[in-house]
């Protein structure tokens, strides 16, 4: 063999294994021609990174309560799972939302004042169950946050973290329950806001305000333009705890508030408190859930019928491009939560839900027509599409994995 043709195939030896003595991690390949190993590396490039994905599907629901009876259930068994009927609504999501009324905070066997029905606290299990059930993100912006004070509050957080958990709306410092926190999914970056328009307290002046984001809309159009600035950020939700409680029409504060804060850059507004649902409205593409109601709440027993009503949302998040938004209605029954798709009379509640929200949609569209939508039909997952008024009746929504 010529010299130089033992040049070439020492290479080709080592890489293949074929002689003993030629082992392919010696550094003794360095001294074939750097041109030729040049050739041996570039056959066996390092696997890409994966484009950062253009979708990302959000499912969020409104008020969640484990303190009262809640929190005596999780004592007796701490493994008790309250999200198990939602799984089907909750599994095909990227992120899921709550609204998290109550604060966790180890009071021993009390979970709920002996004097006062309205200050009450989690057993240390809520946290597991929270992480059991799915979730990502809480707002702890809301009337109870403070029910047991800082000391409470803090205690919140460090369990939060302890699972994983992301909380916004509360934080050591005022700096912090205002901060955006930015949650990512496979390069999809989005941005939440909280606050609360309701106190339990007087909060001008009160310690809390240093703690939990009160909604001065000032302050909250200038966290949206805050976090809409950030960069990589795709989108921002707002989170809203607010509104009276036990009524359906939308007061002109609040509905002032919220398009404020989808004018500022918000591209979804996630409504909350009054324990009972409220519509929602487009405006400018742009979902606005007045109120989502309960979600793994006890029933109080006020409100009617339609108190027995909440709602999960599913957001579809595209970079650049519009915002579609589905509701999917639940009903509370003795504690637990039934999705439409597990009623098992969904034909007569369907049609029940149906009359209450297309009545209050037109009465909706009476004081807001340009945010007047209409709800799409009821596929087989329990799911409406919010449509514009003005849109053709859409079929039943695709599954989580067609859209994707």
């Amino acid at each position: 063999m010529a010299p130089r043709a033992l040049v070439l195939a020492l290479p080709l030896l080592a890489l293949t294994g074929c002689s003993p003595d030629l082992d392919p991690l010696r550094p003794a390949v360095a001294e074939v021609p750097s041109g030729i190993v040049a050739v041996a590396l570039r056959a066996s490039p390092e696997p890409a990174a994966p484009p950062p994905r253009a979708t990302l599907t959000l499912v969020a629901g409104g008020d969640v309560s484990f303190g009262r009876w809640r929190g005596q259930k999780l004592l007796a068994n701490p493994d008790r799972d309250d999200f198990a009927p939602l799984r089907p609504l909750l599994a095909d999501a990227d992120l899921r939302f709550v609204n998290l009324e109550s604060i966790i905070f180890d009071n021993g066997p009390v979970t709920v004042h002996p004097d006062n029905i309205l200050v009450f606290n989690a057993p240390p299990a809520a946290a597991p169950a929270l992480r059991r059930g799915g979730v990502d993100v809480v707002s702890l912006a809301n009337n109870h946050a403070w029910d047991h004070g800082q000391r409470g509050l803090f205690e919140t957080f460090e369990r939060l973290d302890a699972e994983g958990i992301t909380y916004v709306g509360a934080g050591r410092s005022r700096e912090e329950a205002y901060a955006p926190r930015i949650v990512e999914r496979g390069g999809f970056r989005i941005a939440f806001i909280a606050v609360t328009s309701i106190w339990n307290q007087v909060l001008h002046p009160h310690p809390g305000k240093e703690h939990i984001a009160d909604a001065a809309q000032e302050r909250l159009v200038a966290a949206v333009r805050e976090a809409r600035a950030l960069p990589g950020v795709d989108k921002v939700i707002v989170s809203h705890h607010g509104g009276e409680e036990y009524r359906r029409p939308t007061s002109p504060p609040i509905v002032s508030l919220l398009r404020a804060a989808l004018d500022a850059g918000a591209d979804a507004v996630l409504g909350h408190h009054p324990h009972i649902l409220q519509r929602v409205a487009l405006v400018e593409g742009k979902p606005l859930f007045y109120s989502l109601g309960n979600l793994i709440f006890r029933d109080t027993g006020k409100g009617g019928t339609w108190a027995k009503f909440g709602a999960v949302a599913r957001l579809e998040l595209t970079r650049d491009a519009p915002t579609r938004a589905w509701l999917c209605p639940v009903r509370l029954a003795a504690g637990r939560v039934i999705p439409l798709a597990a009623e098992p009379q969904r034909q007569a509640i369907e049609g029940l839900f149906r009359t209450y929200y297309d009545r209050m949609l037109t009465a909706g569209a009476r004081t807001e027509p340009d945010a007047a939508v209409r709800l799409g039909p009821l596929g087989e997952d329990g799911c409406g599409e919010i449509l514009a008024e003005d849109e053709r009746a859409a079929a039943p929504p695709p599954s989580v994995a067609a859209r994707r």
